[in-house]
């Protein structure tokens, strides 16, 4: 399941759509519009129901949020029942909005994505589009947000909804798995601890490569060259003769690392298990970038770490991207 939260006209609907077109299998789109939409004249400007004032602002009375309660209940049942569905949410409580949400869904795998939009681009769509009170998208622009846990963020306001969807559906298809199912088991015991929000902090540490994409990715997918460019992680790697498991000799000591399959999305995540047991998924990303492409590594700062030993991390994946970078611009074209 995927929750899409983010202000009115920030592009919510349009990124839901999007990602419909480009993630596999069939998604379900509802929105809290719908929901809004269903509800019976007599609620629909009543302060037992919802109402919205001159200014923009939103506010919503107990049959409101009965009825909202029963909504969510049935989005989860649907879920639990198979289907993929995406949720496009505005969080007007913030994180008692999350929490109801959070409270249904139970134990269901969810990806939590916030989508913003500068204030005064999502006014701007607001006006052209005519259908809501002047005033609601700058208003909820950043407020929305504020105590949300994401494990993804994206940015509508320069960019469209269909890039915005490739990155949404690259993530999701690192955390669930290339196959198309979420991940479960014991490798994918980090990345469903991030998911639910345990990290303190996420860091998206990226690099800008001047190589196309696919090159990067095709270099940077295979295990054998990470000592070349990874010194944070290998000094010598080797496959285990299982699967995608690969055995290196890091800092940490001999470590076990386990690569997502080659995948057409540009996911190069990877979950690292370290000589404590302890298994840490990183998610990476190889993104298009007209000619070139970025390449985007996001940390995350787990409970049992200081803040120095997070600055630490941060600091020696930083210095692997700019060494990837080096190896991958200093090579003749098609040489790497």
């Amino acid at each position: 399941m995927i929750v899409l939260n983010g202000g009115s006209s920030s592009g919510k609907s349009s990124l839901a759509r999007s990602l419909q077109a480009v993630l596999p299998d069939a998604w379900l789109t509802f929105g809290v519009d719908d929901f809004v939409d269903a509800l019976p004249a007599a609620l629909q400007d009543s302060d037992a129901g919802i109402e919205f004032a001159p200014d923009g602002g939103v506010s919503v009375g107990p049959a409101f949020r009965a009825l909202e309660a029963a909504w969510v209940t049935g989005v989860a049942a649907m879920a639990r029942a198979g289907a993929h569905v995406i949720v496009d949410e505005v969080f007007l409580g913030g994180p008692d909005s999350q929490r109801r949400w959070r409270e249904a869904l139970g134990d269901l795998p969810v990806l939590w994505v916030g989508v913003r939009c500068e204030p005064a681009t999502a006014a701007a769509r607001e006006a052209a589009r005519g259908d809501r009170t002047t005033g609601m998208a700058a208003l909820q622009a950043e407020l929305v947000h504020r105590g949300v846990v994401y494990d993804l963020e994206v940015d509508t306001t320069r960019a469209d909804p269909a890039a915005c969807a490739r990155t949404v559906a690259a993530h999701a298809q690192g955390e669930r798995g290339v196959s198309g199912s979420f991940k479960k088991g014991a490798p994918a015991a980090a990345s469903v601890v991030a998911m639910n929000g345990i990290a303190k902090e996420s860091r998206h540490l990226s690099v800008r490569i001047a190589r196309p994409a696919g090159e990067v990715y095709a270099y940077a997918a295979d295990p054998a060259n990470l000592p070349a460019w990874a010194h944070g992680l290998s000094g010598s790697i080797s496959p285990s003769g299982t699967g995608e498991e690969w055995v290196a000799e890091s800092p940490m000591g001999r470590v076990t690392v386990t690569f997502t399959p080659r995948n057409p999305l540009g996911v190069l995540d990877h979950d690292v298990t370290l000589p404590t047991g302890e298994t840490v998924h990183n998610p990476v990303r190889v993104l298009p970038d007209g000619p070139a492409s970025e390449v985007v590594f996001t940390i995350r700062h787990l409970p049992a770490m200081t803040d120095e030993e997070f600055d630490r991390d941060a600091a020696t994946v930083a210095a692997d991207l700019d060494r990837l970078k080096h190896v991958l611009e200093a090579a003749p074209p098609g040489g790497v």
